[in-house]
């Protein structure tokens, strides 16, 4: 990928642009990241997980992507997060315990939906 040449980038949002597990492990190689903001890209899946573990990530969103509970093992093993931001319908409540556990010193954010608007507005159109 040609960010790999930016030895300072810090931090990168790629939301919504089509990103899938090929360009996810291109990322994997810009070792100075510390933030990726990947929200809305169905098409990363578990897969992806362990090239963004190789990074020494201090935030990350999977947000609205294919990432889901098959990747809790590996999610566990990036100690370095501080701020983990996930897509809610995915994680069943045990799902949820177990990457706590996994991850005791990381704020983990599950949202319901990408958007961020609250469902309940949507109530009155059923």
């Amino acid at each position: 990928t040609p960010l790999v040449g930016l030895k300072m980038l810090r931090n990168l949002h790629v939301d919504n642009v089509r990103l899938n597990d090929k360009r996810v492990e291109g990322i994997s190689r810009i070792s100075s990241l510390t933030y990726i903001k990947m929200s809305g890209n169905n098409l990363v899946s578990d897969r992806s997980a362990a090239n963004l573990a190789k990074l020494h990530l201090l935030a990350l969103n999977i947000q609205d992507t294919g990432i889901g509970p098959k990747s809790i093992p590996t999610l566990s093993t990036m100690k370095t997060l501080k701020h983990l931001k996930l897509e809610d319908r995915n994680f069943t409540p045990a799902d949820k315990a177990k990457l706590k556990k996994g991850l005791p010193n990381t704020t983990l954010q599950f949202d319901r939906n990408h958007s961020g608007l609250p469902t309940e507005i949507f109530e009155p159109l059923k």
